[in-house]
């Protein structure tokens, strides 16, 4: 019997991004999966609910946090089956923080080997360019979106003056005068 099999057993698989309990795989999306992530990294120890603002969101975001937050642990405790009442992975400290408690096992992305879910080292965890990719990436769409329409507004403009007829003068001055 493999360790995805064991009753109650929750692991997260860093090489597939993906979240499995008692063998069977957990659908979760990429930020509540991110926090689950960053919850278990610092096992037994109470996140702020600053920390995971920091981690998730950094400095130059904006988003109603509190509110994504909450519906990220909403995510995770349904993933993983957990009774906010009575926790058995993620417990609440109440106008602080979270603590997560539970038997998770990480894998390692390189090695398929487990890995500690205390490091202190967070790189290795998340994705490697999470947030630097998606701004370039959103960059880039926004500027071929602006030259799109800057280039349909220059074409635009050009039909409608073709019609317009043009003056005929030989000598350009002579134009303006007349």
């Amino acid at each position: 019997m493999s360790a995805d099999t064991q009753a109650d057993k929750a692991r997260i698989d860093l090489s597939s991004y993906q979240v499995s309990l008692d063998g069977h795989r957990v659908r979760l999306e990429r930020q509540p999966l991110d926090l689950l992530i960053f919850l278990v990294q610092h096992k037994g120890q109470l996140v702020t609910r600053g920390e995971i603002e920091e981690k998730l969101w950094g400095e130059d975001v904006f988003v109603d946090v509190d509110g994504s937050i909450n519906a990220a642990v909403r995510k995770i405790r349904s993933a993983l089956r957990d009774d906010p009442v009575n926790p058995k992975y993620l417990e609440t400290v109440v106008g602080k923080g979270y603590r997560f408690t539970g038997e998770v096992e990480l894998v390692s992305a390189t090695s398929a080997m487990p890995i500690s879910g205390t490091g202190s080292d967070d790189s290795t965890i998340l994705p490697p360019g999470r947030w630097g990719g998606r701004r370039v990436a959103l960059a880039s769409v926004s500027l071929i979106l602006l030259l799109a329409v800057a280039a349909w507004g220059v074409f635009r403009w050009r039909q409608l003056h073709a019609s317009e007829p043009r003056p005929t003068c030989p000598v350009v001055a002579a134009c303006f005068l007349a």
